[in-house]
């Protein structure tokens, strides 16, 4: 009776915990995240094999330098305010040969269909726009977070992950 019992709350946990997590904004690819310093991205990956000048972006004013990572198939732009503050992430971009995982476990290569039937799921959820570009691609923008996964695809898989800030 009590194991049953337990089990029961476990369980019940366990579905309540998952359906939160469905619902957040997917802030990271891998090992990286969204904001996440400088330092940590080359304890994770190392030092990047370019680096790119600083550049204001315009949606909001912050210095932004991408380092490219080709042998990963990853560039990363991080940003800050000011040159007296440290570097964070503000956008990552994935292409081959990546095998980093992104939201619900989508890679380089997942196919179109795994990509489409996420999105009808995340239709119904509140907060998530969906938006599609039929054979091109998805967009999936956590409103209240203002993040944006971006989903292209190429021979029905997908060819490249963008996470990042939403649309200006």
């Amino acid at each position: 009776m009590i194991i049953r019992f337990l089990t029961t709350v476990f369980l019940a946990v366990l579905v309540s915990g998952l359906a939160v997590a469905e619902t957040e904004a997917p802030l990271s690819l891998g090992g990286l995240t969204l904001g996440q310093s400088s330092v940590a991205v080359v304890k994770t990956l190392g030092q990047p094999v370019e680096k790119g000048e600083s550049r204001e972006e315009m949606a909001t004013g912050e210095l932004v330098e991408r380092w490219k990572y080709p042998a990963l198939g990853l560039n990363i732009d991080l940003s800050h305010l000011n040159e007296k503050e440290p570097l964070t992430v503000y956008r990552i971009l994935a292409g081959q040969p990546c095998n980093m995982r992104a939201y619900r476990g989508v890679t380089i290569g997942t196919f179109e269909a795994e990509v489409g039937a996420i999105a009808r799921e995340l239709e119904k959820t509140r907060g998530v726009e969906v938006s599609q570009r039929p054979g091109r691609g998805y967009g999936f923008l956590w409103v209240d977070e203002y993040q944006l996964l971006s989903l292209t695809l190429k021979n029905g898989k997908v060819s490249e992950i963008c996470l990042g800030p939403g649309p200006e």
